[in-house]
């Protein structure tokens, strides 16, 4: 008899993850007037590349991805985001943090982000920063 619940918590957690990468995206990935439209494109491409990677649990492609559309776009705070993102899900929580602050730095403010920060934090131990983000 099934109790209903899954055995593995790390697949709790996947939708939760995969929520807040999209809502990063529904912030992030909006063309700048400086990029060139072939530059954008590839960006673009190389960015939902990542997300799907990082849903399928491809966390090589989706890093080589994520590092690209950095490579063409370093401003773009989704990609930092999402590449703390799948920092935090491998436990770096240290390379995390870097990602993470600099997805801040370009987009302050951002609820999604900010809630990964306090994610981070949390588990980090730093429980007070995480309540303070929240």
């Amino acid at each position: 008899m099934s109790t209903g619940r899954v055995s593995n918590p790390r697949l709790c957690r996947a939708p939760l993850l995969a929520v807040l990468a999209l809502t990063v995206i529904a912030s992030g990935c909006r063309r700048k007037p400086s990029i060139p439209e072939a530059t954008y494109r590839q960006a673009v491409t190389a960015f939902y590349v990542s997300l799907a990677a990082m849903q399928t649990s491809q966390d090589v492609i989706a890093r080589n991805e994520l590092e690209r559309v950095l490579q063409l776009v370093p401003e773009e705070a989704a990609a930092w985001a999402n590449l703390g993102l799948l920092l935090l899900r491998q436990q770096q929580f240290d390379e995390a943090s870097q990602r993470l602050e600099k997805a801040a730095s370009l987009a302050p403010r951002n609820a999604a982000i900010e809630r990964l920060r306090g994610l981070n934090d949390s588990r980090n131990g730093h429980l007070d920063r995480s309540i303070a983000r929240g």
